[in-house]
C-alpha cells in the first residue's frame, strides 16, 4: 500500500509539472518566428562583417597608394571656396532655390498625396538634381565624423571618387547641425560647423532637433538610402539676434535673414 501511494504521488507530481499542451498551429508559428529572427540576425551579422572587410580592404589599398591614412588630406581643410551651407566650397556655385512644396515638405493629408511626396523624395535621393549638397567627412578608419563639406554636383564628381578619404552624401533634410537652413542665421554657426556647447561633438549632451523621422529605403544598383520628408523645423540650441536685419557670416560676409526662433517639440 505504501508503495502504491508513492507511485500515485510521484505520478501526480509529474503531471503537475508537465508542460501545458500546445494548441494546434501554435508551436509551428513560434518556430517560424524564431527561425525568422535568427535569419535576420545572421543577415545583420553577415552584412556587418562584409562592411568591416570592405573597409579594411579599401584602407589597405588606399594606404598602399596614398600613404598612411593619418596623412590623407581633408577636403574640409584644403578647399579654398566659401564656407557656407548654400555655396560649393570648391567653385563657389550657389545652391538654387527649392520649389515651395519641396522646401516645406508634405503636410498631413490623403494617402495618395503622401505617396506622391515619398516618390518625389526617392527620385531626388536616387537622381539628385543640380545643386549644392553636404558630404560627411570620415576619418582614417572610414568612420564618420561630425564634419561637413558642401559641394556642387560637378565638383563632387571630380573630387569625391578619386579622394583617398571616404565621404558620404548627407541625406537631404537630414538633421545635421551647421548646414541646416535653421543654422543660416544662428549665432553658433561658423561656416558649415555648429559650435554650440550642447552639441555631442563639443562634449555636450546633444541638441534637440525637431526633424522628420528617418525613412530607410533600398534600390537595386544603388543600395540603401535614407529619406527625410521635410527640413528640420526647430533646434534647441538655435540663437538668432532678431534685432538685426540679418546675421552676417564672418567667413563669407554673406547675410541671411531668418524668422524668430521656434520651440522644439521633439528632438533626435
Amino acid at each position: 500500500m505504501r508503495n502504491l501511494f508513492a507511485r500515485l504521488w510521484g505520478k501526480k507530481g509529474e503531471e503537475e509539472h508537465a508542460p501545458a499542451p500546445r494548441m494546434a498551429g501554435q508551436g509551428e508559428a513560434a518556430d517560424k518566428d524564431g527561425d525568422l529572427a535568427r535569419t535576420v540576425e545572421r543577415y545583420r551579422q553577415q552584412r556587418a562583417e562584409e562592411r568591416r572587410q570592405a573597409k579594411e580592404a579599401y584602407t589597405k589599398q588606399a594606404e598602399a597608394q596614398y600613404g598612411p591614412a593619418t596623412s590623407w588630406p581633408r577636403l574640409s581643410e584644403t578647399l579654398e571656396g566659401p564656407t557656407h551651407p548654400r555655396f560649393c566650397q570648391s567653385c563657389g556655385a550657389e545652391r538654387p532655390p527649392e520649389a515651395p512644396d519641396e522646401a516645406t515638405g508634405p503636410e498631413p493629408g490623403a494617402a495618395a498625396v503622401k505617396a506622391n511626396a515619398t516618390l518625389r523624395l526617392m527620385k531626388a535621393a536616387l537622381e539628385p538634381p543640380p545643386g549644392v549638397y553636404g558630404w560627411q567627412e570620415h576619418d582614417g578608419r572610414d568612420e564618420p565624423e561630425p564634419i561637413a563639406v558642401m559641394l556642387c554636383m560637378r565638383c563632387s564628381t571630380r573630387l569625391i571618387d578619386p579622394h583617398p578619404r571616404v565621404y558620404s552624401r548627407i541625406p537631404r533634410n537630414a538633421p545635421f547641425p551647421g548646414i541646416m537652413d535653421l543654422c543660416l542665421a544662428c549665432q553658433f554657426r561658423a561656416g558649415v560647423t555648429c559650435t554650440h556647447p550642447d552639441r555631442v561633438a563639443s562634449g555636450g549632451p546633444g541638441l534637440r532637433i525637431d526633424a522628420a523621422p528617418a525613412q530607410p529605403g533600398h534600390a537595386r544598383g544603388t543600395g540603401f538610402f535614407t529619406l527625410y520628408a521635410y527640413p528640420p523645423r526647430a533646434c534647441s540650441g538655435r540663437s538668432v539676434n532678431v534685432a538685426e536685419d540679418g546675421a552676417v557670416d564672418m567667413h563669407t560676409r554673406i547675410g541671411e535673414a531668418s524668422p524668430p526662433d521656434q520651440k522644439s517639440e521633439e528632438g533626435t
